[in-house]
């Protein structure tokens, strides 16, 4: 009797937590919050990956004479694409911190020390100064929005919504995206009132000076504190689990005369691939914008099967290689910290 088994959302979940330890994370409980697609999803908007970007810097771009040396070092890393995670918060270690700056305004803050921390418990994050630089990090662009003190009593900096103002100013095409249009005026929250709703999870507009109302350029925080923009991504991979389900029972009963257990190798909302080990059989699916879905299955060394039918044959290197191409290795010891992710715009 024909058997085909698999199980796409528990293998996605299982598939992020294999990721997250092997990224660097220390997983010794399961999430306080959904599952460890969400830890994922957080991670990944979190972490830089490495590539160059040009640096854009504001009209009005100053530097702290003490700090000068270093934050030409740290843009000249950003030109060349160099790392820039140990130059985060050291809360990057944490898997379940829900960065709020960063949700809801969208912008990374980096220190500016110029020597990496050698012990202790901040070991690998570049030293603390007292200064940070805000930027918004774009695939191909950084850009700057200033330099500014932190630390005590520049509590409300990370709620100023100064910064936003200052975006616009210099980047309009950064944050007309998220104007709510037809909407004009509104209330005016200072930064002590929006760091007291962050840490209640309410999400509020911000106005400009021009009377226009945005709503966060990060995506919002949910009630929960996690990421709306990671939220809306999680529920779309999980509807096309759905969907996939049903058109891939479809494609392969008719296509495979035996049993077979697939599991999930690399996925995203609209992109599947599943490997049985058993039968050594890869199968890729697409889901196009008019819901229909593409799938090719593969049988290593026999190329696409469009027939009915498939060619079974033993575990060789070319299978090895297509199934190690998704199965990245990495280690706290290369990230060093968060060095580098293999392919970093989606789950792979």
């Amino acid at each position: 009797m024909q058997d085909i088994r698999f199980s796409l959302s528990k293998d996605i979940n299982n598939l992020c937590k294999e990721k997250l330890i092997k990224i660097g994370y220390k997983i010794t409980q399961e999430p306080k919050i959904g599952n460890y697609l969400i830890l994922y999803l957080n991670a990944m908007k979190r972490i830089i990956d490495l590539r160059p970007r040009k640096v854009q810097l504001p009209k009005d771009f100053t530097i702290p004479i003490e700090r000068l040396n270093g934050v030409r070092i740290f843009l000249r890393k950003v030109e060349l694409g160099k790392n820039l995670n140990s130059y985060q918060s050291t809360h990057l270690k944490r898997i379940e911190f829900y960065d709020s700056f960063l949700n809801d305004f969208g912008f990374h803050h980096f220190h500016l020390g110029e020597k990496l921390q050698r012990h202790g418990k901040n070991k690998g994050f570049i030293e603390r100064t007292g200064y940070v630089l805000i930027a918004k990090v774009e695939n191909d662009d950084f850009y700057v929005i200033g330099i500014y003190k932190h630390g005590s009593g520049h509590e409300d900096l990370f709620s100023d919504p100064t910064l936003i103002q200052k975006c616009y100013d210099h980047w309009p095409h950064l944050i007309e995206p998220f104007v709510l249009r037809g909407l004009l005026g509104g209330d005016k929250f200072t930064p002590s009132e929006r760091a007291l709703l962050r840490k209640s999870n309410v999400t509020v507009p911000i106005s400009l000076d021009n009377g226009l109302i945005i709503m966060s350029p990060g995506g919002g925080t949910t009630c929960a504190g996690t990421s709306t923009q990671n939220i809306m991504h999680h529920d779309k991979i999980m509807r096309s689990c759905k969907y996939y389900s049903e058109q891939l029972l479809k494609i392969l009963k008719p296509r495979l005369d035996c049993s077979a257990t697939f599991s999930v190798v690399s996925f995203w909302h609209d992109y599947l691939v599943l490997f049985s080990l058993e039968r050594c059989v890869f199968l890729h699916s697409r889901l196009l914008l008019n819901n229909s879905v593409v799938n090719t299955l593969i049988a290593s060394g026999f190329g696409p099967l469009y027939s009915h039918g498939w060619v079974p044959c033993d575990l060789n290197k070319m299978t090895l290689a297509f199934y190690q191409y998704h199965q990245p290795v990495t280690g706290m010891d290369f990230l060093c910290p968060f060095q580098s992710l293999v392919k970093i715009n989606r789950i792979s």
